[in-house]
């Protein structure tokens, strides 16, 4: 054999020995990083502001979480576009399990209406569904009606002369109140604002807008206090702030049911090690009886256990179904 086929096959064999080496020496030093996870504090990225419905949320499980997982949680607020400032940060986070970011419908709606530079599928690893709930359907006691069905029928009898309040387009409140008006054939007059929730909540006890679908957290004091009668919450099961409620489902409307679920995610490539440990150690956190009954003043509904798997098919899920949805109640894309 020529002495040069020699020399090259002798240094082709070196390198294929330094390489082997090389990648087995990084091995142990990756298999590590997700042994000691987490070995640092641990960002929850919250894309509302503080005392919005999913902040309180994580803030309920945060010391328990802390205590599972030995690590501080730091809870960091970054509202803005209506979700997508906070996605966004979430995203471009290094995928190594120390950056979180909550997650419910604006996530995908966004997705989906919008022209947002994220895909909650391609774009995020699903962890967890800690729960959720569904909005409570309103009018000023001024309108004259106690009931969801005497509110279809003095709709059917104005058309266009009622209008509902929508904080935001697609938010949970816009989505139902879109679809009442779909599945029950009547018409109302839309008043979109721009300064979301409270601007809103100012006409409705004005009665200025005549119909909404709020938080439970939000409305329960106005209800209280007789400023606003509550007609249905928009879910399968009662809500456990306000027993006394009827849910859309048992009224006889099942299309009405459009619920704000409060996930939790990482950006994409985080080891399933690690996601696996990060979705026990929330449901642990948020099955302990002392942070269940905080949630419920909230009229949360906390999710059973569940695997990141069902987590991710449940958004893959939700991309499919908006568009059909959004075309039924009739809202646009906002491009």
């Amino acid at each position: 054999m020529p002495a040069h086929r020699t020399s090259t096959s002798l240094r082709r064999t070196i390198c294929t020995i330094l390489a082997g080496t090389l990648l087995l020496s990084a091995l142990p030093a990756a298999v590590q990083a997700q042994d000691n996870w987490p070995s640092k504090p641990i960002q929850i990225i919250v894309p509302v502001a503080p005392g919005a419905v999913h902040d309180l949320i994580i803030r309920a499980l945060q010391p328990r979480l802390s205590q599972e997982l030995g690590q501080t949680v730091v809870i960091v607020n970054k509202p803005g576009a209506d979700w997508a400032v906070g996605t966004i940060a979430g995203k471009n986070s290094a995928p190594d399990g120390y950056t979180w970011v909550m997650a419910s419908i604006p996530t995908t709606a966004n997705a989906v209406l919008k022209k947002v530079p994220y895909d909650p599928v391609a774009d995020f690893t699903a962890v967890a569904n800690l729960g959720s709930t569904g909005g409570v359907m309103v009018v000023p006691p001024e309108l004259g009606v106690k009931t969801l069905a005497d509110f279809i029928k003095l709709a059917r009898t104005k058309p266009k002369e009622l209008a509902f309040g929508n904080a935001a387009v697609g938010s949970l409140g816009h989505i139902n109140a879109a679809l009442l008006e779909a599945t029950e054939k009547i018409e109302m007059t839309t008043v979109t604002y721009k300064g979301g929730q409270s601007q809103m909540l100012t006409d409705l006890l004005a009665n200025r807008v005549n119909f909404a679908v709020l938080s439970p957290i939000v409305a329960m004091p106005h209800i209280q206090s007789g400023k606003l009668v509550p007609l249905a919450i928009a879910q399968a099961q009662r809500s456990p702030l306000m027993p006394n409620v009827p849910t859309t489902v048992e009224l006889g409307y099942p299309r009405l049911t459009i619920q704000a679920w409060s996930g939790m995610l990482m950006p994409a490539g985080v080891s399933p090690a690690i996601v696996k440990r990060a979705n026990a150690a929330l449901h642990v956190a948020a099955a302990q009886p002392d942070v269940v009954a905080q949630l419920q003043k909230q009229g949360i509904i906390v999710a059973p256990p569940t695997p990141p798997e069902a987590v991710a098919k449940m958004i893959r899920d939700e991309m499919t179904e908006w568009p059909k949805l959004f075309e039924l109640a009739k809202i646009k894309r906002q491009d």
